[in-house]
């Protein structure tokens, strides 16, 4: 192969692998909430969950979590910092 030939075709890929490496970015700009959302999990499984709670339900909750994290500080309090087996 001439030496022209070689650089001709070194060049001509160089182009299309940049034009490729282009289109590939403005594409992920353009879909990138569908990208996020594929990545994420969304898109496979929707959240089944109500996230609409009165006030009354969002207090016994929070009432319920505050009970919990307060036992679990107890334990690691009476055993110096460990955790029970």
């Amino acid at each position: 192969m001439k030496s022209t030939t070689r650089r001709r075709f070194l060049i001509g890929g160089t182009v299309a692998a940049a034009a490729v490496g282009a289109g590939l970015n403005g594409a992920a700009a353009y879909f990138d909430n569908v990208i996020t959302r594929w990545w994420s999990g969304t898109f496979t499984k929707p959240s089944s969950e109500s996230l609409e709670f009165d006030a009354n339900q969002a207090k016994a909750n929070s009432k319920e979590l505050a009970i919990t994290i307060e036992g679990e500080g107890a334990v690691l309090l009476k055993n110096d910092g460990l955790l029970p087996m």
